[in-house]
């Protein structure tokens, strides 16, 4: 399209709308995964020769185009797809994962090892969530906890985890309680009949018993008015009481769960670009109620923002674009792979990801 051309807004906006397509095209049967594939790597080919500024934009086509595709082609327990958010400042961009949590198993960042010559505070390691993923073998991945020290800003250098946080079970960091309101959290149980159950609210180290594993956003303090809030509590956008900054715009994490708690929604927006401009709370909880969340909790954001998806079968992985051009370490990170025998995954229901009109 020759109106792209030196337009980011335009091109991302081509860029969503045909993913819309080849998802309804490939649903109904009506392209081969294969040949699309083929086709869009020619022309990421032909772009990137005419214009360099092109190029990346053309391969991040080619690659999300690939996975839309493959997702739709294949019902699947994690389905990730492109969405784009309308604000008033103009498009913000990122992925949104969908996860039948019947099917998965759920992986958290692991303690700090015993006996290592580290301060008292250290509760974790730092690592980056490209990293977990790899490690882990998970289908998707995201950062979580807040942190409230950090030694050296490096891979593997020690951190102080705020709020709760749960690792296949153990305890890697307690509830955070501030003026006897617990931080928000989601916390997942194992589910009798096969998988997980995602409970989300203000959780505190007793309601926290059981968990297999367990995150937490940041909830209030004396250094500011506001309470700390879900993001969103009962289906109700309660984002501007939410934290951090909920009036800026910054890249941002988030998870919800719907009302039953088996299915997660998991987002990751980009920002601080002229791609994507990021989006402030409201606008986020507003999105996650779109979706069909009727909680979610606000996770770090801002350089911090990860998302990692390996697509079944294929062997490049599908990421945001962090802030700082490069993914950061980060104090917690959380990961669903695909159960071994995953029984119903063919029942999944694909709720619609349509762009939505964000607004306070």
């Amino acid at each position: 399209d020759p109106e792209c051309a030196g337009n980011p807004n335009k091109v991302h906006s081509l860029l969503i709308s045909t993913e819309y397509r080849l998802h309804h095209m490939a649903a109904s049967g009506r392209i081969r995964v294969g040949a699309m594939r083929d086709a869009l790597a020619h022309s990421a080919g032909r772009a990137g020769r005419r214009d360099d500024g092109f190029r990346r934009v053309a391969a991040r086509l080619v690659l999300a185009a690939s996975c839309a595709v493959s997702a739709w082609a294949v019902a699947a327990p994690i389905e990730v797809r492109a969405i784009t958010i309308a604000t008033p400042d103009g498009p913000a961009t990122g992925y949104l994962g969908t996860v039948d949590l019947r099917a998965v198993e759920v992986v958290v960042s692991g303690g700090a090892p015993r006996g290592e010559d580290l301060p008292a505070k250290t509760n974790v390691l730092l690592e980056d969530t490209r990293t977990f993923a790899e490690r882990e073998k998970t289908r998707l991945a995201i950062n979580a906890n807040y942190f409230g020290w950090l030694g050296k800003k490096t891979s593997g250098g020690p951190a102080e985890i705020l709020g709760a946080c749960v690792s296949n079970g153990a305890v890697v960091s307690p509830a955070r309680v501030f003026e006897g309101k617990p931080d928000p959290a989601v916390a997942f149980f194992s589910d009798p009949a096969g998988g997980v159950v995602a409970k989300v609210g203000r959780l505190g180290d007793g309601e926290l018993r059981g968990a297999v594993a367990a995150v937490a956003g940041i909830g209030a303090s004396g250094t500011t008015p506001l309470q700390g809030s879900l993001l969103v509590t009962e289906s109700k956008n309660t984002g501007d009481q939410a934290r951090v900054d909920p009036d800026k715009r910054h890249p941002r994490t988030a998870i919800g769960a719907s009302n039953d708690g088996r299915t997660a929604y998991v987002v990751a927006i980009d920002g601080r670009s002229q791609s994507s401009v990021g989006v402030t709370l409201p606008e986020l909880a507003e999105y996650m109620i779109s979706i069909g969340a009727a909680n979610a909790v606000n996770l770090d954001g801002g350089g911090s923002t990860a998302f990692v998806f390996a697509p079944e079968g294929e062997s490049t992985l599908l990421t945001n674009q962090p802030s700082d051009g490069k993914f950061r370490p980060v104090a917690v990170n959380l990961g669903f792979r695909p159960r071994e025998t995953t029984g119903h995954a063919d029942r999944l229901s694909k709720p619609e990801a349509t762009p939505a009109e964000a607004g306070r």
